[in-house]
């Protein structure tokens, strides 16, 4: 899997301990709902945190970027190393706040909002035509 963060604030550190604290969460509902089956069963949050890539995207250029270079490029070599046994391939990407990205800016002049607008609307409607395209290409 590979959970992306986007918009303002955060890193790769904190993203890894937010998913630490969601899975730390999900763990101790199935403990308290199953407590005789999965008190007998180690903790499998290491394993499943392990396989869990993370990347953090600051603004639109970046998140182009992304979209274009560095994803493609992952999901060839992740599938890559399935292939040879080597490591599981990439079955799920997460887009967490991408909202955050095209927010329109506080100090954005009126005579300047139909570009932004445009300018915005067409790096969402590449992107989503490119990961669409992914996803057909890597299943």
């Amino acid at each position: 899997s590979l959970y992306i963060s986007m918009g303002e604030g955060g890193n790769s550190s904190q993203i890894s301990y937010r998913l630490r604290q969601i899975a730390d969460v999900q763990q101790q509902e199935k403990n308290a709902q199953f407590p005789t089956f999965t008190s007998s069963l180690p903790s499998t949050n290491d394993n499943v945190l392990s396989r869990i890539l993370t990347r953090f995207v600051r603004n639109s250029d970046e998140f182009t970027e992304l979209v274009d270079v560095t994803l493609p490029t992952m999901l060839t070599t992740e599938l890559q190393k399935s292939k040879n046994n080597e490591g599981g391939r990439i079955g799920l990407v997460v887009l967490d706040s991408m909202a955050g990205l095209f927010r329109v800016p506080e100090n954005l002049q009126q005579n300047q909002k139909s570009l932004y607008f445009a300018k915005r609307s067409n790096i969402l409607f590449n992107c989503s035509a490119k990961l669409k395209k992914l996803s057909h290409q890597y299943n």
